[in-house]
Order: structure tokens, then sequence, then C-alpha cells
């Protein structure tokens, strides 16, 4: 359902962070053009009544898909629009709906689209907005902005202006105002450096303007108030109902008290990404001017980031922020609580919906932030967008606008309901959320906001045919697969053929003569298409051709011949394997072709008819390989051979034919010839080269002979020796391995081992193990030789060993360490060894783990750690001998910790204030016991201790301090710390006074707080010794007289200002007005009505929380509670009233108040 519309107007007042951007994104500069649509194509989709409406063929602006999809205008609704794609014949379409109106009707009863850009006039200076339900019109001629709103008018910026208004009251223009530099286009008007330094807006939306100066750079002034002023004009029957100024709420209203105009309250903002908003006053005064106004100082400090943007903002009811989406609900667990809008989508029968997109924004303000606000969209139980939680917000704390436009939802596809053959409903959600410190748990848009309207785009398609097979052209006999694709609609489908009773999408044809194939698609709604193609069928002949010869060659010319007498080009060949490039011989009726390699190969002629390819049947050839005669030749003695050896030779011919011949030539000369393939002789040397001739007498070989050679080598006698390793001392007992190195000794030499002259049985390889015992003292190896070149075939080495003493070797480890060691110290540790030998080995280990790998180096480096660690070394001696080749030694090391000493300065109080005293502490890290501490002021010395009291100091002063630390293992003894004085800014306090005030009687007071920056007061009134924390309170005095009244204020930085005034009551007249009444019928407190003896006459008004009069009174009709003179009983709160009376010397006098109405 959709919530009925409120139509008043709003009007926005907020200097907003991040305007700057937004401002120059909008287009001040030029006109858009929009061409239409041919009309033709949507003549034939709607209905003909509609062919001279004024949009049709105009694509709305603010919608998506442009230049694919056309309007239907005859489909449109206030809340919704119809588009179907170009070229579809309307079968896809797209629906547009909105949660607030984007067509409105005009004065000729044709359903409009809402477009709020601005477009020119046959006069230049008038601007207008017209094209929706409360046009506007900018008339720079006249300086001034009007709005029509169902009959009522409102002007405004007339005069509008920057004036500067003094601590003591005085006005100054900030400057000339400058009209004529100004740029036009779609967003509005910029006037640029319409005063010095500051530029003027006019930027329009759907029944809204905004009206912003933008500050460049701070502004020359000192004190006071920057106030942006305009004259409001109105209709007669339009009123302001209150002329305070302050930071509050102010309505326009009519003749019946209905409002029209609401003026909220405004907030000042800097340019800054994470500044909190300044709320500033506002208001009329008497002369109907509206002011807004922004203190210097917060213009002047130095926390305010320029270009700084005022801007009012003027919105109608009609548009989207007071006339649908109403805001948001509170939630203490964030994301839990939302305000629901609904927005039902009809959906046409026979269809399916392909995409689902929309467009939505809100706006964080005030005390809000961008990440306070989030919404999500739901269907049917899917929630875009996907995560946890399922909740679009603003990616960062900023006031700013966030959301999402033309963006995708598959999300919200999978909760569709199943394709229908009758209409349908898509049931959207949009759940708006507000998470932060303001626990109203209205739906309300007191800081986040809907920016944008709510739209919802659906998409889908009837069904249609995605796919059939095109018409095509075919040799006769060939098949084909005609297939066709429906989509969408509402499966299933059924197909019907016109040329046959097959009942699938697949249909296999081989005509003979050229058919029309058609089909017929039906979906499940019983909506169809029919697909047709043609396929055209070509007649098939072929001459046939010969091939000679049959048989051949490798490389012998084969001749392919033709059938027929058709022209050259109907022929052409494939011919794989043949010297033909790429195995393909075009346009030739008789080629030649040869083949290199042996095989049997097919030949096939491809005879073209027309525009169809036939192919004669293969006819095979074979093609026999020429043949390469080769032949071998072996030595039939094994080798190696010596000086006079007989040698026989072997030739193994290949392709030798039937009766080969062979010439064996030596050393280039020829020594036999004949049929015999033997040869054998002892006349040779070495290096000789015997070789053989082939005479092959095969046919089709490429030639008639071939070589073989084999070259000789002879070997001359060598004397074979051996060696025995190793031939060193040894140490008794020790076990000794034996290696003989021979030399000439061959491939297989044989060894025999011998101790002290005796025979060692079974000790003949090249290795000999043995133990030595006393008196073993000579070692002895023969070695047979396997080489047949020899002068003799055996070889005797013998060794003779010295043994040694045994001994242990011994390991000292000395190092530099001191008596206490800090992380990150060196120490040099140094082994020195015993029986370590000539070249020992020193393995260093830390914790048991090895550093490194054992080397010569006997000296380790060790960094000291915090805690314990080992250090130990292993040597190993290289001496031979030794009962233990190895020893090792070790020793702890206990670190302590090396510390950086850090010192932070704290203040108290923790806020620095203008004048101020503040004391400076020291905050010590690994300090130590005694730590020392020395103060600096701007870099003179100024005190020392922990605490540092100096006298008040300015704005940019700097304290350090310096502190010595006592702790041991400091990495930095002195470290310091430095402190950059920023006074804070202590509020103004300041209050005016009424006498009397609102529901005064006799003596009562009325106070306004008018002071700047402060969030919490105190009153303290002398004359009863009483004491109030109300911001605007009202106080009763004993009697007539003067008093001191002070009001104590304090900021949000904890800095505080007071100010006392003497307080005058006088004699007004003398009017009471009851502060609550029960009107229960109890006899008690019925009715509500002013008191007060001097009274002659008056009239009273009440008012319902949202500005709405629901009741008039006089001295004749007091008010009983109920609504206006109906029995309908208001219900329990809190009530505005407004007074007017008159006493009996006839002095007015105006009075407003609240007053509680209790049951």
């Amino acid at each position: 359902m959709r919530k009925s519309l409120v139509f008043f107007f709003m009007f926005f007042c907020s200097v907003l962070q991040a305007q700057y951007s937004r401002l120059n994104s909008l287009n001040f500069t030029q006109f858009s053009i929009r061409q239409k649509e041919n009309e033709n194509e949507i003549n034939k989709l709607i209905a003909s009544e509609f062919n001279s409406h004024p949009d049709l063929g105009i694509y709305p602006f603010d919608t998506q898909k442009k230049n694919r999809m056309i309007e239907l205008v005859d489909r449109r609704t206030v809340f919704s629009r119809y588009f179907v794609e170009k070229g579809s014949g309307g079968n896809r379409f797209m629906i547009q709906n909105s949660y607030s109106p984007i067509n409105y009707f005009d004065e000729n009863g044709w359903l409009r689209e809402i477009n709020y850009r601005l477009s020119p006039t046959e006069k230049p200076d008038i601007f207008v907005s017209d094209q929706q339900r409360s046009p506007l019109t900018i008339d720079l001629g006249k300086r001034e902005v009007e709005i029509l709103f169902q009959g009522k008018k409102l002007k405004l910026a007339k005069d509008i202006r920057l004036i500067h208004i003094d601590d003591n009251g005085i006005e100054n223009e900030i400057g000339q105002s400058d009209w004529s530099n100004r740029t036009v286009g779609d967003d509005g008007i910029k006037f640029h450096n319409f005063y010095p330094n500051v530029d003027l807006v006019f930027a329009v939306s759907e029944s809204k303007i905004e009206m912003d100066f933008i500050l460049k750079q701070r502004l020359n002034l000192i004190g006071g108030n920057l106030v942006m002023r305009q004259q409001f004009e109105m209709s007669d029957d339009l009123r302001i109902n209150s002329e305070i100024i302050g930071h509050g709420t102010n309505h326009i209203v009519d003749g019946k008290n209905n409002i029209c105009f609401t003026i909220e309250n405004c907030y000042a903002y800097s340019n800054g990404n994470s500044d909190l908003p300044l709320a500033v006053n506002s208001g009329f005064n008497s002369q109907g001017e509206f002011n807004v106004f922004t203190p210097v100082s917060w213009l002047n400090s130095a926390s305010t980031i320029y270009p700084v943007v005022i801007d009012p903002v003027v919105t109608a009811a009609d548009s989207l922020l007071a006339a649908s989406i109403m805001g948001t609900r509170y939630s203490a667990v964030c994301w839990t609580n939302s305000c629901d809008y609904f927005l039902n989508v009809p959906i046409p029968a026979n269809t399916t919906i392909t995409d689902i997109t929309g467009k939505f924004r809100f706006f964080a303000f005030g005390a809000c932030m961008g990440d306070d606000g989030g919404f999500s969209i739901e269907n049917a139980g899917c929630l875009f967008p996907p995560g946890s939680p399922p909740v679009m917000t603003c990616p960062a704390a900023i006031n700013f606008s966030c959301g999402y436009d033309s963006t995708s939802m598959p999300e919200l596809l999978a909760c569709l309901p199943a394709p229908s053959c009758s209409a349908q409903v898509l049931n959207f959600v949009l759940h708006f959320y507000r998470c932060n410190v303001d626990p109203d748990p209205n739906c309300t848009g007191n800081c986040v906001r809907a920016n944008t309207n709510w739209v919802m785009y659906v998409s889908g398609t009837t069904l249609e045919n995605a796919f059939f097979t095109p018409s095509m052209q075919v040799c006769g006999g060939t098949s084909v697969d005609l297939v066709v694709v429906p989509q969408n609609g509402v499966p299933p489908y059924t197909f019907v053929w016109n040329t046959s009773s097959s009942t699938n999408d697949t249909l296999r044809v081989t005509p003979n003569v050229t058919t029309i194939y058609n089909v017929t698609v039906t979906d499940g709604c019983g909506t169809t298409f029919t697909a047709a193609d043609t396929i055209t069928v070509e007649p098939n002949t072929n001459p046939g051709f010969t091939i000679s010869p049959i048989t051949a060659c490798i490389n012998t010319p084969i001749n392919l011949s033709g059938n027929g007498s058709s022209a050259v080009t109907d022929y052409d060949w494939v011919v794989p394997g043949s010297n033909a490039a790429g195995g393909v011989i075009n346009d030739n009726q008789n080629p030649t072709v040869q083949y290199s390699l042996p095989g049997n190969y097919s030949v096939t002629l491809r005879y073209f008819n027309s525009n169809c390819l036939y192919f004669d049947s293969t006819i095979a050839i074979t093609i026999t390989s020429q043949s390469v005669p080769d032949v071998s030749i072996v030595n039939s003695v094994a080798g190696p051979f010596c000086q006079g050896d007989t040698l026989h030779f072997d030739a193994t011919p290949v392709n030798g034919g039937t009766a080969p011949t062979y010439d064996w030539i030596v050393d280039g000369v020829l020594l036999q010839s004949g049929a015999v393939d033997t040869f054998s002789t002892s006349v040779l040397n070495n290096g000789s080269v015997v070789q053989v001739v082939l005479h092959s007498n095969s046919s089709c070989v490429s030639s008639p002979t071939d070589t073989a050679s084999t070259f000789i080598a002879l070997n001359s006698s060598v004397v074979p020796s051996v060696t025995i390793s190793p031939d060193t001392a040894v140490c008794p007992g020790s076990a000794v391995t034996y290696t003989a190195t021979e030399i000439n000794g061959g491939t297989t030499p044989t060894f025999q081992w011998y101790v002290n002259g005796s025979a060692i049985p079974g000790a003949t390889t090249a290795t000999f193990a043995t133990v030595l015992n006393a008196g073993d003292s000579l070692i002895t190896v023969q070695m047979n030789s396997a080489l047949r070149c020899v002068t003799t075939s055996t070889a005797i080495d013998t060794s003779i060993n010295v043994q040694l003493q045994n001994s242990v070797p011994a390991l000292n480890l000395n190092s530099d360490a001191s008596a206490s060691l800090c992380t990150g110290d060196t120490i040099h540790f140094t082994g020195s060894s015993v029986y370590g030998g000539n070249s020992p080995l020193f393995q260093w280990y830390v914790n048991g783990i090895a550093s490194g790998t054992a080397s010569s180096d006997s000296t380790f480096d060790f960094v000291v750690g915090a805690g314990t660690d080992s250090v130990s070394v292993l040597l190993t001696s290289s001496l031979p001998c030794i009962i233990t080749n190895t020893a090792a030694g070790y020793d702890i090391i206990q670190g302590l910790i090396s510390l950086m000493p850090d010192v932070t300065i704290s203040t108290n109080p923790p806020v620095v204030c203008e004048g101020n005293t503040t004391s400076f502490i020291a905050q010590p890290q690994y300090g130590g016991v005694n730590p020392t501490f020395e103060w600096y002021v701007n870099g003179q010395s100024s005190g020392s201790g922990s605490i540092f009291t100096p006298l008040p100091l300015a704005t940019a002063d700097s304290v350090s301090v310096e502190m010595t630390s006592s702790v041991p293992c400091a990495i930095q003894p002195q470290v310091s710390s430095y402190f950059l004085v920023n006074n804070f800014p202590s509020p103004i306090a300041d209050f005016i006074y009424s006498n009397p005030a609102e529901g005064a009687f006799l003596n009562q007071v009325s106070f306004l707080n008018t002071s700047i920056d402060a969030s919490s007061w105190v009153w303290y009134f002398r004359s009863d010794s009483d004491t109030t924390f109300v911001r605007d309170p009202v106080h009763q005095f004993p009697a007539q007289g003067t008093y001191e009244v002070t009001l104590l204020v304090q900021n949000n930085l904890g800095c505080i200002d007071s100010i006392t005034y003497n307080v005058i009551v006088e004699d007004p007249i003398a009017v009471f007005l009851p502060r609550a009444f029960s009107p229960n019928g109890d006899n008690i407190n019925e009715s509500f009505a002013p008191i007060g003896a001097s009274l002659s006459e008056y009239e009273f008004r009440i008012f319902n929380r949202w500005g709405e009069v629901i009741f008039i009174g006089n001295e004749k009709k007091p008010w009983t509670g109920n609504v206006r003179d109906t029995a309908t009983p208001a219900p329990e709160g809190v009530y505005v009233y407004h007074l007017e009376a008159k006493g009996l010397d006839l002095e007015e006098k105006k009075v407003n108040g609240r007053v509680t109405l209790i049951r």
C-alpha cells in the first residue's frame, strides 16, 4: 500500500559539508537538447488517441537504458512508465515504478514526465522549471524566485544579500553585489563573484530550489555575525506564525492555519571531511525578512575549512522528502528497526522476468553521519545488497549522499514467482534504518532522510525466437539439421513443422529439391511465433578421370587426366603427399604430379557444377621408393691390435642387387677387386685406413656405388707399473685400507697382496684392508696386466709403515664477556686446542643448535639476547693415533633486555582553554627507579620534576620535557617529548529576557539563552539563591525591582564563560496561563484559558506538535481539550498556545507558551 501524501512546503537551511564538490558537479553552463525517437515504431504499439501526446518519442531524462528502449506513453500512470526495446515488436519490456510520483497531469489532462530541469524562455532574464507539479520561476529582472503551489505563491530571494552585524549591532553589506557575471544550465544559475570571493548559486530540483552562498575564502570580518538576509513575499492568505530568532522551527500557514511552509533548524558546516555541524540561529524579523546568523568567530576559526557553503533550501510538500518517504527509525542495535515502504510492480501475463534494477539515495546531516543511515530492498524474502548485515550504507562517517543508481539486483531474482499465464505483482519493500544517538522511535527525517526518489526497474520478455537455422544452399543428397531455440514466455514449448510430424525442436532433412521449411512454436500460455527458412538444392554430376602410370617410382612424373570437356576452371584436384602446393591443384584438367616418398596414395577430382561441389571415387596409386645402396665394414678379429697382427674384414651390402662387386683399398691403394666380400692382411701400420667400395646392380637406386671405411689402431708395447697408498705412518692396532693404483694394467688387471712377504689368501683386488699389529711393517702388492702389448706382464710395489704414539685432545674456551650483559652486546669467544693437530675443526653451538658448519675458525661472535643462552664448541682433532678425536667446552650467558626509554606529555585539565593555567605531566616509560626531568618553554629551560605548571600559555607556544632514564641497558638514556599549545576557544555567554514572559503572572520573567558555542548552562538568581539548568527558564521574582541574574555556560570542550545582567521587573498586563489542565470530568482544572484582572478581551490559538491549529478560543470560549469545535478529544501531550490580549487601558500583549493536556 502507498502512504497518503501531505502537501506543504519545507524550507531547509544548512551549510553542507561536501556541498562545494557537489555544486561543482552540477550543470550551470548549458541546456540539454533531447531528440525525438522514430515515431513510426511507437505509433504501431500505442493507442491512436495518444499519437499527439506531447512527450511522444521523448525518452525521460532520469530513466535508465536510454537509446535501447522507447516509452509507450499510453501506459503511463502517476507512479509508473512502460518501455519496450527497439525492434523487439513489444516482446521485450521494462517497467519503471516509483514510490513517489514521476508523472503529473498538465492543464490538458496529459500525464507528463516530471522534468525539473531549468529551461530558458522567450525573455532572456526569465528561466523556468515548470514541467512539474509545483513550478518554479527565476526572474533575474526582478531578482526573485517564485514557487507556485496549489494556487499560493511564495516569492523569495528578493534583495538577497550578505550582511555583517558587528558586536555593537552595526550592519554593513559585505560588498557590492554583481548580478551580471552568470552562467545558466540544466541544474540552475551560478553568479560568479556575486561578492568578491563569494559566489551565489540557484540550484533547482523537483519542487525544490537551493540558494547557495559559497564563501571561497575567509572574509575580513571581526566579531558579531555574518547574516544571510532575503525578503519573503507571499499570498495574502499566508502569514508567518512566529518571529522568534533562534535555533528552532518556524512555520508559514494559510488562513485556515494549515502549514504551507516549514523553516527547519539551521546548521553550519565547514568543508572538512569530519567536522561536526554548528547549530546556527535563523528566523524572520518584523519586516518579513528571513535571516540566517553564522558567527564570525566560527568563520574565522582555524578549524573551519574553506570553501564554506550557506544554502537555504525551499522544498515543496509534493516533493520526495515531504510527500512520501517520511524518514528512518532509530535502531538501538544497528540495522534491526526500520521504517518500511512498500512498492508493488504489476507484471504482464505470459512473460519471464530477466532483470531487476533500482535507484535510491539518502542524505545524512546535522547530528548524523553517512554511516548512521542504511537501507535494504526486499522481494519475497530475498534481500539486496548481499552481505551480513545486508544493508547499503555510506563507506565513511561523513555528511554526504549515499545509495545506488540503476544498480542490478540479482539477489532479488532468486525469489521471483515462476512465469505465469496470468498477470502478477512483485511486492518490493524498502527498509530504511537509522543507527545513531537520536533515540526517536518514530519514522522521522531528523538527520537521515531520502535524497532521491525510490525507483524500481523490472525487465522481461514474452515468448521470442532466440535462434533458427538460417537459409542455406546445399548439394543434392546433403542432410541438414534445422534447429529452433525459443526463450522466455512461459514453458513448456511445443513445436509444429510444416513438412514433418516431428514435435522436437530439431528436424533433420535431406531435400532433393529446393524446399521451404517453417516451424510454429507455442508456449504454455498459447503465445506463438513462426520461423521459416529456405534450403536451396543444386543438382549433382561428375565426369571422372584417369591416372598414368598407376604404379611408379618416387620422383617419377604421373599424368592425371580429367574426363569431359568443361572449362578448366571446373577441375580441381586433391593430391595429398604430392609435389603440388598444399596437396591441391586448381583450374587444371590434365596436371602432372610427382611423389618423393613411397607408399599408397589417393587422388581425388573435385568437379564444380555451378555452386555445388561433388567428389569422384578415389583412385589409389602405388609409389615405389628409390633405394639407396649402402655397405658397412667390420673386422672379424677382436682387438686391441699389436704390430704384425693379421686382421680379417667383412663387407655387408644393402640394396646391392643380385650380383654386387667390391673394391678393397688400403691407404689409397687397390689391393683386391671382384665379387669377394672379405679381405685379410698383416701389412698394416698404426693409423692405416681400410676401404671397401660397393658396386650395386639394383634398379631404382639413387647411386650405383657406396663406400665404407675403418681406421686401424695398432698398439706399441708398454711397461706396466703399480703403487700403494697410503704410504704413511699408522697407529698400533689401526685398521688400514691400502689401494693399488696401476698404470698400463688394462681393463681387468689382477692383484696379489703380501704382508711381511707372505701372500694373503683372497687379497686379489685393487684394495686391501687389514689391522696392523706390532711388527707388521712391510706391505707388498703384485699386479698382473691385462694388456696384450706389454714388455712384461707383472709389476710390484712395497710400503714400509711407521707406528705412532696414541694421544687425547683437549679444549679451552675463553671470552671477553663482562659481568653485566645487555641485549645486543657482542661477546667474542676463542677456542684453544691441545692435541688438535695441524688442521683441527671447530663446530660452534648456540643453545645446542649448530651455528654454521665445522671449520678451522677457532673464534665465534655471539650477540646477547633477552634471557639465558649457552654457547659451546666441539673440537675435532686432525692428529692420528688419538684415543678420541673430539673435545668440547661451553659457557652460559645471562642477557638483560635492552630497553628504549620514552616519555609523553599529558595535561590537567585535558583541554587547554584560553587564559587558563594548565599542568603538564611527564609520563615516563622505562625511566628506571630515579628518572630526572627538565622542562622547556619555547626552548628555554623553565623547570624540573615530573609535573610542570607554568603561567597561562598562548596558542603555538611549545612545551617540551627531557627525561634522563636510570634503567640499565637503555638504548638511549635521554629522550624528549614535545607539546604544541592549542588554546581552545571559550564559549560566549549571553541572554535576553522579556517582561512579562510567556504565561507570566505578575512578576514572572522569561529568559532566552543566546550564548554562542555553549553545550550546557546554569542560571543563578541572586534574589532567592535559586539555580536552574534549563536552557530558557521562566523565573518568578518576589516583587518588582532590579535583580542580578548570572548565566554560566560551558562548551563541549570543557571551556566556560559567564555573564551577569541586572534584570528590571516591571508591571505589564497581569495575565496568567496554566501550565497544565486535566479535562477528565472531575470538575478540577477542566478547561484552559488566560486569567488576569486587567484583561478586557483576548483570543488564543492551540497548535499540535506538527504546527496545525486545533482550537481557537476567546474570553467567552475556553479550551476543554477537544479538537476544534467537535466532540473528538485531543490526545494527551504538550501543546503550543499563542495569546493576543488587551488590557483595560487597551494596551496590547502577545504571549506564546506551552500547556500540557492530562487525561
